[in-house]
This record gives C-alpha cells, sequence and structure tokens, in this order.
C-alpha cells in the first residue's frame, strides 16, 4: 500500500531521485536505478524486485539464459530485472504482475502481501520454467526421468541452487538412549526469530518457565472435567465466544499416488460442503507429516482432527479448488499439494467430542489416544534434564549444553542467529513427543516417545547469497501483529560461530543413529563472510496493511558502495547508515570473494566508500 514513509526515509536532502509521475530521475547519482509503478498495493512485489535486480551474479545469470531460450515467468522477470538496470523513466511490471496473479490467483491486485512470501513463490516459479532446448528434449522422450533430489530439473532451478541454496545441519540427541540422529536439510533463505527479551534456556533446552508451564497443564487437568461439562452444555453457540477461525496454508509432497495421505473425511460434513478432516491414519504420510512438525516444534503446521480444509491448490498450473467434493479428489489424484486449513478452537472440540456415527472405530481411537496422553501428570523436565545431560559423554555435553538468556529489546542480528541455532528440549506441555528410532528398535512398544534436544547448524554449503527473514510478525488470535523490536544489521556478517566444521562433526560421529547421515556436505576452507547489499523494509503495524520500501547497493561491492532508498516509483540516494538503521524484515548478503557486476553508470557514480560509518 503506497502508505506512509517516514520514519524509514532518508533525508531529502541527500538526494532527488525518480519521481512518482514516473518522469525521468535528473539526479546523476540515481542514473543506473530506476523506480517501480504501484499497480494497487503491489509494494511487496517492487520491494522485492528491487533488491532480486542486486542479486548478483543470479541476475546476470538470469538475464544470460533468457537471452538464449526460456519463456514464461522467468523470461519476464529476466526482463524486469534488465529494465531495472537500465536508464529511463519508471518501470511498469504489469506483464510480470499477471503472470503471477494467473498462476497464482490469492496475490490477486488490490491486496496486501507478505514480501518474503512473495520471495519464495517468484523463485519457486522461476524453478519450474524450463528452457526452449528443455522442452524439446523432453518432447522426444517416451517417459520423463525423475531427477535426483540433489540435482535441479533444468538451468532455471540451477541458476538458484547455485546461488540461494544452502544447507542446515539438523541434530537430535535422545535423552533415553543417548543417540544423535541428524539430517542435512536444503534452503533458499533463513527465518530467524526475533528473541524475546528475558527468556532463558537452561540444560538441554529446557526454557525457564517450563515450572510455571507444568503448574499451568496440571491446573488445566485439573479443571478438564469441568470444562468439558460445560462444552457439552454450550453446544453449537460456544463457537460465537470464540476467536476468530483461522487459515493457514501449507505444502505437502508425498512420494507418489501409491503412498496414502492418510486422511478420513466427515462424511456428514460433505453432504453439506465442508472437507473437513475426521480422523488421521496410523503411519500415513499426514501421521508423519504431524510427528515431523510436532518434533520440530512448528505445531502451526500439525492437521488436527476437525480440520477444515477451505482449498487446495496445485502448484503445477495454479489452479484453485475451493469445491468440497473437488478437494476430497483431488488428495486421490495429486502427489503435490498447497493446502488451506481454516482452523478453530471450537471446531477442534466439536470434532473430538462428536459421537462416531460412521463407525470410524480408527479416529474414536485416535482421539482416545489423545485423551490419555492429556490426562497424564507433565513430567518434571528440569530433574529430567539435569539426569540426561549427567549421563551425556563430554563431547556430547559440549554440544547440547544449552545455557543462553536474552536480556533486552535491542538485538544484534548475530543474537537471531544464536536464537536460531541455540539447543532445543523437544516436548509438547512437558510430554514426550520424540520418536527414537534406535529406540524403537529395542522396544516392545510400536511407538515408544521420549525426550529429545535439538540443535541446528549451518553446514559448510553455504549459498553465495544469503537472504534472510527477521519473523516480525505473530499470530494472536486471528491477526498476525508486528514486532517492532530493534535489530541492529552489521555491514559485514561472519557465520563462523554459526556453522559446524568438519571437526566438530567428527564429535558426533561416535553417537550417531544408524539412520543419519555420516557425510557432512562443503568444506572448511570456504569463506563464511557476507556483506550486505539490499534491505526491505516494512511500515506499519499488521501484515495485512502497511508499505514497503527497499535500501539496495547499487555498487558491486561494500569497498565502492552506492546506496539508494527506493519507495515504488520514487528512488532516492541514502547513505549506508539509512540501511542498517532501518527496520528489517529481509535482509540480502552476498558472501565474500563472489564477483557482483555493477549496474551501468555506477562505478562513476559511487561516492560513498567503506570508511563510512557502519
Amino acid at each position: 500500500k503506497k502508505g506512509k514513509k517516514a520514519n524509514s526515509k532518508p533525508d531529502k536532502a541527500s538526494s532527488k531521485g525518480a519521481s512518482e509521475d514516473g518522469k525521468e530521475s535528473k539526479d546523476a547519482n540515481s542514473r543506473s536505478l530506476r523506480g517501480l509503478q504501484n499497480l494497487g498495493n503491489t509494494c511487496f512485489l517492487n520491494s522485492m524486485l528491487q533488491c532480486l535486480s542486486r542479486s548478483s551474479p543470479f541476475s546476470e545469470e538470469l538475464i544470460d539464459l533468457s537471452k538464449e531460450g526460456v519463456e514464461g515467468l522467468a523470461a519476464t522477470l529476466a526482463d524486469v530485472l534488465q529494465e531495472l538496470r537500465g536508464q529511463g523513466k519508471v518501470v511498469t511490471p504489469k506483464k510480470l504482475v499477471n503472470q503471477i496473479t494467473s498462476k497464482c490467483p490469492w496475490y490477486k491486485r488490490g491486496q496486501q502481501q507478505d514480501a518474503h512470501e512473495l520471495l519464495r513463490t517468484l523463485l519457486d516459479l522461476v524453478s519450474d520454467e524450463r528452457t526452449v532446448a528443455e522442452k524439446s528434449a523432453a518432447k522426444g522422450e517416451k517417459k520423463a526421468q525423475a531427477n535426483s533430489p540433489e540435482e535441479p530439473s533444468g538451468m532455471c532451478q540451477k541458476i538458484i541452487w547455485s546461488n540461494f541454496r544452502g544447507k542446515l545441519v539438523s541434530s537430535v540427541l535422545c535423552w533415553k538412549c543417548r543417540k544423535v540422529a541428524v539430517k542435512f536439510d536444503p534452503f533458499l533463505d533463513l527465518s530467524l526469530e526475533v528473541p524475546d527479551a528475558g527468556r532463558k534456556v537452561g540444560c538441554m533446552g529446557v526454557v525457564a518457565e517450563a515450572a510455571t508451564t507444568r503448574e499451568a497443564v496440571s491446573s488445566r487437568k485439573a479443571n478438564k472435567r469441568k470444562e468439558s461439562s460445560e462444552e457439552e452444555e454450550e453446544g453449537a453457540a460456544s463457537s460465537e465466544h470464540e476467536e476468530g477461525p483461522q487459515e493457514i496454508d501449507m505444502l505437502l509432497k508425498r512420494k507418489s499416488q501409491d503412498e496414502a495421505w492418510g486422511v478420513k473425511w466427515c462424511k456428514a460434513d460433505l453432504s453439506e460442503g465442508s472437507a473437513v478432516v475426521e480422523s488421521i491414519v496410523a503411519d500415513s504420510f499426514l501421521d508423519r507429516w504431524n510427528l515431523k512438525n510436532r518434533s520440530a516444534g512448528k505445531s502451526h503446521n500439525v492437521i488436527h482432527v476437525g480440520d477444515r480444509i477451505s482449498r487446495v491448490r496445485i502448484p503445477l498450473g495454479g489452479r484453485v479448488i475451493e469445491d468440497a467434493a473437488s478437494i476430497v479428489d483431488t488428495f486421490w489424484t495429486e502427489v503435490k499439494l498447497g493446502v488451506y486449513v481454516l482452523r478453530s478452537s471450537a471446531s477442534r472440540r466439536s470434532r473430538n467430542t462428536a459421537s462416531g456415527d460412521d463407525g470410524d472405530q480408527e479416529g474414536e481411537a485416535a482421539n482416545n489416544g489423545k485423551d490419555e496422553q492429556d490426562d497424564e501428570e507433565p513430567a518434571d523436565i528440569e530433574a529430567e534434564a539435569a539426569s540426561a545431560f549427567a549421563a551425556l559423554p563430554p563431547d556430547l555435553q559440549t554440544v547440547f549444553r544449552g545455557d543462553a538468556t536474552v536480556g533486552s529489546q535491542e538485538h544484534q542480528l548475530s543474537d537471531c542467529f544464536k536464537k536460531f541455532t541455540e539447543v532445543e528440549a523437544l516436548h509438547d506441555n512437558l510430554r514426550p513427543i520424540y520418536q527414537c528410532e534406535a529406540c524403537e528398535k529395542q522396544s516392545s512398544s510400536t511407538k515408544p516417545r521420549s525426550f529429545a534436544s535439538r540443535r541446528v547448524w549451518l553446514s559448510p554449503c553455504l549459498p553465495s547469497l544469503l537472504t534472510l527473514q527477521l519473523k516480525r510478525f505473530r499470530l494472536c488470535g486471528s491477526k498476525l501483529l508486528k514486532r517492532s523490536d530493534t535489530v541492529t544489521l552489521p555491514k559485514t556478517l561472519d557465520l563462523s560461530e554459526f556453522t559446524m566444521n568438519q571437526a566438530q562433526f567428527q564429535q558426533l560421529r561416535p553417537h550417531l543413529s544408524t539412520d543419519s547421515c555420516d557425510e557432512m556436505p562443503g568444506k572448511d576452507e570456504e569463506s563464511t563472510r557476507y556483506e550486505i547489499y539490499g534491505v526491505c523494509v516494512h511500515i506499519g503495524k499488521s501484515l495485512t496493511s502497511g508499505h514497503y520500501i527497499a535500501y539496495v547497493n547499487a555498487g558491486p561491492s561494500l569497498a565502492k558502495e552506492n546506496w539508494h532508498y527506493i519507495s515504488d516509483a520514487e528512488v532516492r540516494k541514502c547513505s549506508r547508515q539509512d540501511a542498517l538503521g532501518a527496520e528489517a524484515y529481509v535482509v540480502f548478503y552476498r558472501r565474500e570473494g563472489v564477483q557482483a557486476t555493477a549496474p551501468c553508470g555506477s562505478d562513476d557514480e559511487s561516492d560513498m566508500t567503506a570508511d563510512e560509518s557502519n
């Protein structure tokens, strides 16, 4: 939305850039930069396009590929990036907007959207594009050959992977058997939480508030029967006092059509035009999906009994389906689905207490199992953690010790990385949830659960371009509210403290579970130092309103920098300090040693030096 630009706007005296009416800039220092026309609340897209245009070498490689022969959205994006590097009037990205909304209708014009989500969607759409040569070769093949997960599907995806893709080292320590499960997860960007002031993490990643949580859980247990009775008396009228339903979207992908999704639908709701989850089959895709997300602390991604699937999106073609019967059909035919879950606490309670009129004893047993778990007294997790920690060998104690404190609401970016890589205890309301494969092989129980600790590092396989999202928005009821904590950005970022090296990995090897990866990708000699080149800022209090702007360095590096503030069509010269002091939402860093090409005119125009205050 073209709204207020105060607070994040540099002094007008610093420079005059492109005007809102689209006239060519008269400032020689801004000749290499062009603004973007706002086509109706498209500032979220414009800010990302400005940062991508400076994402060298990605932008140059995509432009070169379009000249060699690529069509569709990838070619249109390349044209926009090239236009932004030229001289002239304000760029109008109408064709690109039309292609995005055609493939992804939820990005319809006139609505404010999340800039970070748009960036992910845009790169995903470009990854799916094929060059003219690739399309021609595919026509000659009788059957398409499946690519390895580690092999890009085409040149467009190869360009994105070679610039933005890195890997995380994820390790989970079982408190019972003391085995560590390690896997390497690819990423195109990192989402970093802004730490809470006063938050304390103790031994094995147990948060200091665990005792208070245990008292609260025990209190809820004592009042459970009373609350249940009141809910039954209130019946359908209780929903009037609940918070509004929340729609959560997630992307699900099973291996093939032979692998069952594992969802059973409520027939009564289907007859009324709603696709509601009645039960989830044990050991199915969705059962494993839920377990994985609970173990990773991503409870918002768990699909519950009673959730309503409001619509689904088929990624190939971007078709959106809202009819309940058609939604059910797609779960039979599609391998990859974008699923939109409409959820409220009232609908979950009513679904969990509903009688099994259709004789689905499997779903009833699952609900009873959950009730039995809720009846269990929460564990003294601090004592369990201390006991488990004392039994660890010294090298594992070093890795999973924990102990961290956050003191204020003013943070360095390194504090967000410390939060991202800190030890985290895995539990659900102080009850064990981790399913350890090593314990399962030695137990008579089919699904033994235990407490565990999780820790994540960056692997040495770091990307050339590092994109960071600061998670400023939190779900509060049905609203996404914004945190405005100060996070100071460094001009140069050293990730060595948060990157696992080969020596550290060798410490874990004797304790790895049999299903763990035993070789770490990447080499220690690769640089872990980055320098900033772009910042996307959200101005406003809510994700659904406000305005996005961008700060970009049009120079080839910090040694010869040329910073600008860009708000849609408005372009102004600014200092590096303006960019570093802004309320960043998405930050772009380039690894030192990666060659960046300066746009036309920036060499002569750069008058900012590396000696400027950071």
